[in-house]
């Protein structure tokens, strides 16, 4: 089975980048990626969508794709603590 992409010529509204209130809509667990380069890698993706709605009503929508790890150099533990507004103490 061939898999084929189109070319899309759809126009993006592009969402305003002053600061937005938004919430986690979505927590999807990727499960194990592998990769030769990095090993073997538990993934999450976590989808928000902001408070800014586009022209046609609809609330743009952002996600990122995160290792499942709370060490305090992930990334997953820095956005966290941004999105939070608080740090995270070892007790969490």
């Amino acid at each position: 089975m061939s898999l084929y992409a189109k070319t899309n010529d759809q126009e993006y509204e592009p969402m305003p980048m002053d600061l937005q209130q938004m919430v986690c809509s979505h927590v999807i667990d990727l499960g194990i990626q592998r990769s030769e380069l990095y090993g073997d890698k538990h993934q999450v993706a976590l989808c928000f969508e902001l408070s800014a709605k586009m022209s046609d009503g609809r609330p743009f929508m952002i996600s990122k794709i995160y290792g499942l790890t709370t060490h305090k150099k992930s990334g997953l533990f820095k956005d966290l603590e941004v999105w939070r507004g608080k740090a995270i103490t070892p007790e969490e």
